[in-house]
Formats: C-alpha cells, sequence, structure tokens
C-alpha cells in the first residue's frame, strides 16, 4: 500500500457529455468555476476536450474563448486542468494531419490547460506515441490512456505490454480509461500495482463510467494498489453512464478507514520498526503504522464532507421570481 492520500479529479466535460447533456456556456462556466474551487476537494479538473468544443462551435460559441474563461480559476489556485483528445483526431472524430494536431497543443496550453489525456479506442500506440512527444514539446503533462475493455485477449499482459510502450516512449502518466464500467475491480488493481511497482514516478489516473455498476467497487481497489488520482462527477450529473459521484466515494473511504482501524486495534503491541525517509527509524507497533494510512483517509473524507455541504442547496431558490 502506497503511503499518500488519493485525489479527485473532477471530470466536469465528461460528466455534462456523457450524461447527453450539453456544454455550458462561456458565462456559466466562469460562475462555477469559483463554486468548484471552493468545495475544496478537487486537486484537477477536466475543462475541454472530447466533443466539448464541437458542442461550442454548433451553439455559435468560439471554443478557445470558452477555454481560456473557464481554465482561468483553476490556473490562479493551483488546481490543475485537463483535456481529453483523441490521438490521430485530435478533437474530431476523423484524422486531423500531422502539423494541426503538434499545433493544437501549442494553443491548449496556452489557453491555460495544463494535462493532455491522449487516448485512442483501438489502444494503437501509433495513434498515441506522436502526441505524446508533442504535448511534452508545448509544455503539457503527456497523460496516455489505456482504454479497458474485458475479453480473453485484453488480459494483464497485454496492457503491461501497452504501458509499457506508451513509458517508454514519453508518457508521464497513464490513464486507465474504463469508458464502458466493465473492468473487472481486482483486474485493474492488479494493472494499477504492476505499473506503480515497476514505475513509481508515474502517475496512474482511472477513469470509470458506472455502466454495469463495477466502478464504485474498482475505485476502492485501485485506491488500494496505490493509484493517484480517481476521476469523480457530483449529482445530479452521476451515475447512468457517467461516473460515480463523489459522495458515494466518500463513504467508501470511510468504510476503508474503518477496515484499517479495526485491524489496527488488534496490533496495538506487534512491534515493527517505524521508517522515515525510507530508513529504519525507533520501533513501533503495526497499528500505529496503519494508522497513518487511517489519517489520510480521514483527510480525505473530511474534504469530501465539506464539498457535500457547498453542494447541498440550490442556488435558484423556491422559484424564478423569488431568487435565492
Amino acid at each position: 500500500m502506497a503511503k499518500k492520500e488519493i485525489q479527485f479529479s473532477l471530470v466536469y466535460r465528461d460528466m455534462w457529455q456523457s450524461s447527453g447533456k450539453y456544454v455550458p456556456r462561456k458565462d456559466q462556466l466562469a460562475k462555477i468555476a469559483p463554486v468548484i474551487i471552493d468545495m475544496g476537494c478537487f486537486d484537477r479538473v477536466e475543462t475541454n476536450g472530447g466533443a466539448s468544443e464541437q458542442v461550442n462551435l454548433l451553439y455559435g460559441e468560439n471554443p478557445n474563448i470558452a477555454v481560456r474563461t473557464f481554465t482561468k480559476p483553476f490556473n490562479e489556485v493551483g488546481i490543475k486542468t485537463h483535456m481529453l483528445d483523441r490521438g490521430l483526431n485530435a478533437l474530431r472524430m476523423n484524422p486531423v494531419p500531422a502539423d494541426v494536431r503538434k499545433l493544437m497543443y501549442k494553443v491548449k496550453h496556452a489557453q491555460g490547460v495544463d494535462i493532455t489525456r491522449i487516448f485512442c479506442g483501438l489502444n494503437d500506440p501509433r495513434n498515441i506515441i506522436p502526441s505524446i512527444k508533442w504535448a511534452k514539446e508545448a509544455g503539457m503533462t503527456a497523460q496516455a490512456t489505456m482504454c479497458i475493455t474485458y475479453s480473453q485477449v485484453h488480459n494483464a499482459e497485454y496492457y503491461i505490454n501497452l504501458a509499457e510502450e506508451l513509458i517508454a516512449n514519453g508518457a508521464q502518466e497513464i490513464c486507465l480509461k474504463d469508458m464502458a464500467g466493465v473492468g473487472r475491480p481486482t483486474f485493474l488493481a492488479e494493472l494499477t500495482a504492476r505499473i506503480k511497482k515497476k514505475y513509481p514516478h508515474i502517475a496512474v489516473q482511472y477513469h470509470g463510467h458506472s455502466g454495469p455498476g463495477f466502478s464504485p467497487a474498482s475505485m476502492l481497489e485501485v485506491a488500494r494498489a496505490g493509484a493517484d488520482y480517481l476521476d469523480v462527477a457530483v449529482e445530479p450529473l452521476s451515475w447512468g453512464k457517467v461516473h460515480p459521484d463523489v459522495i458515494t466515494i466518500r463513504e467508501m473511504l470511510k468504510a476503508l478507514m474503518q477496515t484499517l482501524l479495526s485491524i489496527a486495534e488488534e496490533n496495538t503491541d506487534t512491534i515493527m520498526p517505524g521508517y522515515t525517509h525510507l530508513q529504519r527509524a525507533q520501533p513501533i507497533t503495526f497499528g500505529h503504522h496503519l494508522m497513518a494510512y487511517a489519517m489520510m483517509l480521514l483527510r480525505d473524507i473530511s474534504r469530501l464532507e465539506d464539498a457535500k455541504k457547498r453542494m447541498n442547496s440550490s442556488p435558484i431558490g423556491c422559484c424564478a421570481l423569488a431568487g435565492t
């Protein structure tokens, strides 16, 4: 178990798109950004990419202005922004010339986007690797994606080999992108643990749609296995074909913390060496060692509870004419 706090990414762009709705206008994005910041529980926010900028164009808005408007507040407070790009297809549904894709990363970074999540539905490295290089040259963090599915072909070795190839070609992070929500929790945990063991410096981010219902359990398993980031949504744009909401993940973390507390209580007299800076220090008990992890979870839970308080109110008021 990695000694760290799990961090949350609000997939704001995808929770709108996956719920079958559209994209907020730029004036609405400007209003919601401070609210997301005030929640205090998100280290990352997905601001653009996918189909969002196509929808901007369909409805007569300049997507470049919309991206700048939404990313600016997060840039100012140090919350990382990320986008989804389709590798060979950039932000379109069909292949885009290489020179245009290379320029896209420079433009998006200038607009305030920190991380690009590069994916190919075929998991073809040829469609991902050039974008890794161009994104890094533009100053962005290149997060390479592995699209998760469930079959005899798509086993652990298939994905580990893919991860190794992407990392060897410069990927700085790996995203386990379970778009159908069919990834089995223990399988995803195995992938996470093996990647983190061999590449401890590579961040792993789990992205799972609710779909058939595996994703909440998958989140718990990948967190135990050492994942760095979990993608979550907020009510009412969650569940169904979207993502688990942040409150459910809070309750799962509470359950995990209670398990740690129970084991710690049983081991108050079990002596083990304590460690500091990866070196042995004074003796401690295994119970106290586990309490360090419990306290990390407690901090995560308190941030999520605070977010719930802030979200659990309607800004509209009792009706259209009475306001708030």
